[in-house]
C-alpha cells in the first residue's frame, strides 16, 4: 500500500472489496486517503473494519484534502458506535456524493448523529444507501424526512 501513500500517484479508484481487511489495515487506508488526491472512489465493502483503527480511516476522510466522491462501506461489520465518526466525515467532506452504508448494525441512539450531519442544508449527497439494516419507526421517519434523492432505505 506504500504506492498508494505516493503524492505522485493517480490512482482514481480502488476497489478492495471482500479482501479480508480488518481495523489493521486501516492506518495505511488513512495514509493513502490524505496523500492521493486524484482518489474519487474508495470501496471497502464486505471487510471487517470496525475497530480501533476505523477511527484514523474515518479522519482522513474528514480531512479537506480529501476528494472521495464514492464511498462504499457495505457489510463492514459497522455498528452504532462508528455514526459519530461518520457523521464528522460526512459533515466535513464536501465532494462525498455517494454513500453505502448497506447491511452494517448502524441502528442505535448514536444514528442520530449521522441523520443530522446528512441532513444539514450545505451537503450535497445524492445518493444514499441504507439497506438491510433494521430501523425504528423514528429512525424510518427521521431517514425520509432528508429528503435525498437517491435515497434507498430497505429494512433487511
Amino acid at each position: 500500500m506504500e504506492g498508494l501513500s505516493s503524492p505522485t500517484c493517480m490512482l482514481e479508484e480502488l476497489i478492495l472489496s471482500s479482501n479480508s481487511l480488518t481495523d489493521s489495515s486501516c492506518s495505511q487506508l488513512a495514509s493513502a486517503i490524505r496523500n492521493n488526491q486524484s482518489l474519487r472512489k474508495l470501496d471497502l465493502s464486505d471487510n471487517s473494519l470496525e475497530g480501533p483503527g476505523f477511527c484514523e480511516l474515518v479522519a482522513a476522510l474528514s480531512s479537506s484534502s480529501c476528494r472521495i466522491e464514492e464511498l462504499l462501506l457495505r457489510a463492514n461489520g459497522l455498528t452504532d458506535s462508528c455514526c459519530s465518526q461518520l457523521a464528522s466525515a460526512v459533515s466535513n467532506n464536501r465532494c462525498l456524493k455517494k454513500l453505502d452504508l448497506s447491511y452494517n448494525n448502524l441502528s442505535g441512539p448514536h444514528f442520530s448523529d449521522l441523520v443530522t450531519a446528512l441532513s444539514s442544508p450545505t451537503y450535497r449527497l445524492e445518493e444514499l444507501l441504507l439497506i438491510g439494516i433494521e430501523w425504528s419507526e423514528q429512525q424510518k421517519l427521521d431517514l425520509m424526512g432528508m429528503q435525498i434523492e437517491g435515497l434507498k432505505l430497505e429494512s433487511s
